[in-house]
């Protein structure tokens, strides 16, 4: 059974979709690939770093105030964590900063 799912990729996953696509069907003449069928393979053939991906969405706000809340705070772990949500915003923003720098050259 197949299900729809509108998703809305970033540019960068965009361009990755569209060059596997491209590879995919140049020359295929035996049969039909879709878009869809490329993100379906790109998707079970991934392997997704979980720690990754909630570091990268991480609310520093919302991650001081569920600290604010708990009832016991080991001061350490508070710290580390809080240092690897600030690494990975300044990465972020770096990233965001070339980026637009690179837009203007």
């Amino acid at each position: 059974m197949s299900r729809k799912l509108q998703a809305i990729l970033s540019d960068a996953a965009w361009l990755e979709l569209d060059r596997v696509f491209n590879e995919a069907t140049e020359g295929f003449k035996v049969g039909t690939i879709k878009q869809s069928d490329v993100l379906s393979e790109m998707i079970l053939t991934s392997k997704v770093d979980i720690k990754e991906l909630r570091a990268k969405h991480t609310n520093l706000k919302k991650s001081l105030i569920n600290l604010a809340h708990a009832e016991s705070v080991d001061i350490d772990t508070a710290i580390k964590t809080l240092q690897e949500i600030k690494n990975k915003m300044a990465k972020k923003s770096a990233k965001g900063n070339q980026t637009s720098d690179e837009a203007s050259v």
